[in-house]
């Protein structure tokens, strides 16, 4: 059934047959080189099948010109289903393997990030995009906190780049497709720490009181104190002031990520802008993004939650796929990115040699 369209005028009825037929199909399609949306100029952040067999997207947006246009775009690599009905969505989720879930955000039925949210819950290793024409800041927000997504992308969209952007999601969907699910069990006590990086040290004594002696909990006011911390201690988690630590420190969490994506990093902040989250998102894939004064109830859950996720990508490595991020020359090459690189690379050597 190989570039299978399915519009939302296609009875559910249909849609679910042709599924089922689809999930039951024993040919691999191969892909050719000639079909790859990818060029010289335009290279993915990880290392991309040119042989996998066809992968199943799911396209919501609740206008049919950007479901055409999009399912036009995929249809010759990937198997493409298109609905403008979120609730639709989720019951077809339920029922089949997505590797990847682009939505739109504002939608009249079901916000996307609602969307991103309880499909998160369905299928936790299909790789979610958020496509949408509006820079909504409580939107964007809610999509890494409640939807846990691989990319913000904007609209009107640069076809190449989104092009290769959806090859890196199916790679790493396809790779993640039949990882188990395993409970992780926060221990007593954990041997890697967090770190709290802020001039203000009350965010550190918060932290320390919050973890209750479940791991080691250290403090850097400025990113030359937190690179020197992380040379002495193994660090699961970083939570960092971003609007007062500047580009200094957002330039910090996006090399991290780059270098060492299993530690996660949870971005602090009395101020945002949209434009500055989003580079967040796709070029440092911060795991939560909390406001100041801080919601200390939230504060917990998240830290909590980052310490699982860090245990489980040490559980299971491949988990790790989908923390890939953007990457950005002109922050690697820069000066203040080049001395952070540098202290990286001691560091992950020093933690690799102690494993």
């Amino acid at each position: 059934v190989a570039g299978m369209d399915i519009a939302h005028a296609v009875p559910e009825s249909v849609l679910l047959n042709a599924a089922k037929l689809l999930s039951q199909e024993k040919i691999r399609d191969k892909v050719s080189t000639d079909e790859l949306p990818l060029s010289p100029e335009n290279t993915s952040a990880i290392s991309l099948d040119n042989s996998i067999r066809k992968a199943r997207i799911l396209i919501v947006d609740d206008e049919e010109r950007i479901l055409n246009a999009l399912r036009s775009m995929f249809r010759q690599r990937y198997h493409v289903f298109c609905t403008t009905d979120g609730n639709k969505a989720l019951a077809f989720m339920a029922k089949y393997q997505m590797h990847v879930i682009i939505s739109d955000q504002r939608m009249p039925e079901m916000l996307g990030v609602e969307l991103l949210r309880r499909s998160r819950e369905i299928c936790p290793h299909s790789v979610r995009i958020l496509l949408t024409g509006y820079s909504d800041l409580a939107a964007i927000v809610g999509s890494i906190n409640d939807g846990e997504i691989y990319r913000f992308i904007s609209k009107p969209w640069d076809n190449r780049a989104l092009q290769t952007i959806v090859a890196e999601a199916v790679t790493i969907g396809l790779e993640l497709a039949n990882t188990q699910n395993s409970a992780i069990v926060l221990p007593a006590r954990m041997r890697a720490g967090v770190l709290v990086v802020d001039p203000d040290e009350e965010v550190f004594r918060v932290v320390r009181e919050l973890t209750n002696s479940l791991c080691p909990v250290l403090y850097a006011a400025t990113q030359e104190e937190a690179l020197q911390v992380m040379h002495q201690q193994e660090i699961a988690v970083v939570l960092a002031d971003v609007a007062t630590g500047g580009e200094t420190i957002r330039t910090l969490l996006k090399l991290l990520k780059q270098e060492n994506p299993e530690i996660l990093s949870i971005a602090l902040t009395k101020t945002a802008d949209a434009e500055s989250v989003i580079d967040l998102i796709n070029q440092a894939q911060v795991f939560r993004i909390m406001s100041k004064p801080l919601d200390l109830s939230q504060l917990k859950t998240h830290l909590h939650a980052a310490l699982q996720r860090y245990l489980a990508f040490k559980k299971t490595p491949q988990l790790v796929l989908n923390q890939r991020v953007e990457t950005v020359e002109t922050v690697r090459e820069s000066g203040i990115g080049q001395r952070i690189l540098a202290s990286l690379k001691l560091f992950q050597a020093r933690w690799l040699k102690a494993d």
